[in-house]
């Protein structure tokens, strides 16, 4: 029978590589869940509720997904950690860009150019 020899380095190669994914999506869970309480919540009558709430629900999923990823492992400790932060960085660049279509949008109405017109007559 014809089988696939797989050695120990390529197992541990996979499991980091695991790990990484996961911390990847545990940073997006986290700072995109971040990101929705700042932007959709903020003007809700209960704020510091969804604030409070929000805060308690990230950091339980995040503390509790990197603990059952780490497993008791540095190695996958690190790739998660590692993957966290490249959730972050990924989640940062979503929230700019969709920041920068908003500004966007917003230059390119015609309320906007009215209310700059109407700005510009105020201020001679």
């Amino acid at each position: 029978m014809i089988g696939i020899e797989i050695n120990d380095s390529q197992v541990i190669w996979s499991v980091i590589g695991w790990s990484l994914f996961a911390g990847i999506l545990l940073g997006g869970i986290f700072y995109g869940g971040l990101w929705w309480t700042v932007t959709q919540r903020l003007a809700h009558p209960r704020a510091a509720l969804w604030f409070v709430g929000g805060f308690i629900a990230r950091m339980a999923i995040a503390l509790g997904g990197i603990y059952w990823i780490a497993a008791g492992d540095w190695k996958k400790l690190a790739a998660c950690m590692l993957g966290f932060f490249i959730g972050r960085l990924l989640v940062n660049g979503y929230s700019t860009r969709m920041k920068n279509t908003a500004n966007l949008a917003q230059i390119d109405s015609p309320l906007a150019s009215a209310q700059n017109s109407k700005d510009k007559t105020y201020a001679s």
